[in-house]
C-alpha cells in the first residue's frame, strides 16, 4: 500500500520549527494541503509532485477500469481538488478541473 506521505525538500519543503530554524519533514496530504493554502508559491513544488501521483494513479486505474481506486487515489483527488481550487486560481485549478471533469464522465 501506498502511504500518504510525501518527502517535502529542498527550499520550498522547509518546515519552521518555531525557533527561526527550518528542518526538512515528512508529511502527510492534509498537512500539505494546509502549508500549501498558506504559502502557494513557496509549497509549489510538493504540490506539482502530488499532482504527479495523481496522474500517475489515474494512468493505472485507466489501464485497468475494473479495479477499485486506491484509498491514496482518493485521497490525492481531494487534495488537489481543494489545493487547486484555494491555493493555484487560474490555469491550474482549469486544468485540475478538467483532469476531475474526465475522470467523472469516463474520458481520457
Amino acid at each position: 500500500t501506498v502511504d500518504n506521505e510525501t518527502t517535502v525538500m529542498g527550499g520550498s519543503g522547509t518546515v519552521s520549527t518555531g525557533a527561526g530554524t527550518k528542518v526538512g519533514v515528512t508529511l502527510k496530504l492534509p498537512q500539505l494541503q494546509n502549508l500549501c493554502k498558506r504559502d502557494p508559491e513557496g509549497y509549489k513544488e510538493d504540490y506539482e509532485a502530488q499532482i504527479r501521483r495523481l496522474e500517475s494513479e489515474l494512468a493505472v486505474l485507466a489501464l485497468q477500469p475494473n479495479t477499485e481506486p486506491s484509498k491514496s487515489l482518493v485521497e490525492l483527488i481531494q487534495f488537489a481538488a481543494a489545493v487547486s481550487s484555494s491555493s493555484y486560481k487560474g490555469e491550474e485549478s482549469n486544468r485540475i478541473a478538467a483532469i476531475l471533469l474526465n475522470l467523472l464522465v469516463g474520458s481520457s
